[in-house]
């Protein structure tokens, strides 16, 4: 972004990479629908809708539909931090994520416009002196006044629906985003949920089909394969990131989820670089 404090532009997630920012991003979406996941959680995007990613955030996966068509804001980290109105946003925010499992924001018809007035508005600033800055700053309070009040017509209205079975799921995959690096074991995810692991098990496997430890030995499948193909890391050191009890026990795990050894693995990688 350079000296940029906020940019309005055109932009697409879809890669075969994760995709993170050093800035704040407000997407706005204004027709179709998307399937994406932040931080390995899936979310559906859908018209007259907002998500906000977070600098910590990455977009694990983004498939769009034929008819999406959204606008992406960018927002400089310590400028946002400036908009008083970002204190209270970002409260609600985590509340709503926190309370729902979601992180979508849903907009009727009159904050949907309104919102996207204000996206306009940015974009004819943008090219012009840097004085425009409080004007910006102003328009941006507004349209944290009105997403936030959104937020909480959201919560309300989820709170209301949601199911206890997927609340507790989706919490679930924001607990493994955080920690399945270090913790493996199911009895951790379940002490840290309040409830027991047979419950735990009981809820993924109706909801998803799916076991528990398929979700954990996922996500370590995932980051041992970007360790492996990305980085320089030895297979030692990369066992030890990954919090296994030695590299036989990494090697073991890998070679049962991946068809291969972490050494097989690499090498396979670079014979297709070669290609």
């Amino acid at each position: 972004m350079g000296n940029e404090v906020a940019t309005n532009r055109s932009f697409s997630f879809e890669s075969d990479e994760t995709v993170g920012f050093e800035a704040y991003v407000f997407v706005l979406v204004e027709s179709g629908e998307a399937a994406v996941e932040i931080n390995y959680i899936p979310f559906q995007l859908k018209q007259n809708s907002m998500l906000m990613l977070k600098p910590y955030m990455i977009v694990t996966a983004f498939k769009a539909g034929p008819s999406f068509h959204a606008r992406y804001l960018f927002l400089d980290r310590m400028f946002f931090a400036s908009i008083p109105e970002s204190i209270q946003f970002h409260a609600l925010q985590n509340k709503m994520v926190n309370s729902t499992g979601m992180s979508e924001i849903k907009l009727d018809a009159a904050e949907f416009n309104e919102v996207s007035t204000i996206f306009h508005s940015i974009c004819e600033f943008i090219p012009h002196h840097p004085s425009v800055k409080p004007m910006m700053l102003a328009l941006l309070s507004y349209m944290l006044l009105i997403v936030t009040e959104a937020m909480r017509k959201n919560l309300e209205m989820m709170t209301l629906t949601a199911n206890h079975k997927d609340v507790l799921f989706q919490n679930f995959l924001q607990q493994l985003c955080l920690h399945y690096a270090e913790r493996h074991d199911i009895g951790f995810y379940a002490q840290n949920l309040q409830v027991s692991v047979r419950y735990l098990q009981k809820v993924v496997k109706d909801i998803t089909g799916r076991t528990v430890y398929s979700y954990i030995s996922e996500r370590l499948r995932i980051h041992a394969r970007r360790l492996l193909a990305s980085s320089d890391m030895t297979i030692e050191q990369i066992a030890f990131v990954l919090h296994f009890s030695s590299p036989s026990a990494f090697g073991k795990f890998f070679k049962t989820n991946c068809g291969m050894s972490p050494k097989q693995f690499r090498e396979q990688v670079k014979e297709d670089r070669v290609k």
